[in-house]
């Protein structure tokens, strides 16, 4: 889809409706690999060991093939991924080009943190961190920190030193 065309949701689409009732479901389930399979088969890529905590929220218009989890990356509570952007019935969407679908990649191993909200066409490398209720409008490069409205770069993970391995 060319991100200037107005998204359109086709609500008579047993497809739309599947995903909706399943992601839902999949909301009440406690973080574990059977929410991730529920949110694997609303078209949502999850890698291995993704840590999807509660009320996260999901925005693609139901169309699946938006949002990429790498291995091991963790959505705090309240996360909000944002792959669809569009302002609903509003003559703002159809009069001017501010809609966005686009895809969104969280990395292997990032950590994004309560409350964050990431925008379409975002990639977080792997090993980032999102600090809690910032607002991700572009690219973060692999262990790197970022925080705030909107998200600035703080510094590298490494500069958090290494534990001891005992």
């Amino acid at each position: 889809m060319n991100e200037r065309d107005f998204p359109k949701i086709n609500l008579i689409s047993p497809v739309l409706w599947f995903r909706y009732f399943v992601r839902f479901f999949a909301s009440f389930i406690p973080p574990s690999f059977l929410k991730n399979f529920f949110y694997r088969i609303t078209g949502i890529k999850i890698g291995r060991n993704v840590f999807i905590g509660e009320s996260v929220y999901f925005i693609d218009g139901f169309k699946g093939g938006l949002i990429d989890l790498k291995d091991g990356a963790v959505l705090s509570p309240k996360v909000v991924v944002v792959a669809m952007a569009v302002p609903a019935e509003s003559f703002i969407g159809k009069k001017y080009y501010v809609t966005k679908t686009a895809k969104v990649t969280i990395g292997e191993g990032s950590w994004i943190g309560v409350g964050a909200v990431v925008l379409p066409s975002v990639v977080i490398g792997d090993g980032s961190i999102i600090g809690a209720n910032a607002v991700v409008n572009g690219p973060v490069r692999s262990l790197e920190m970022w925080a705030g409205v909107p998200a600035k770069y703080i510094k590298k993970v490494e500069d958090y030193g290494l534990r001891d391995k005992n």
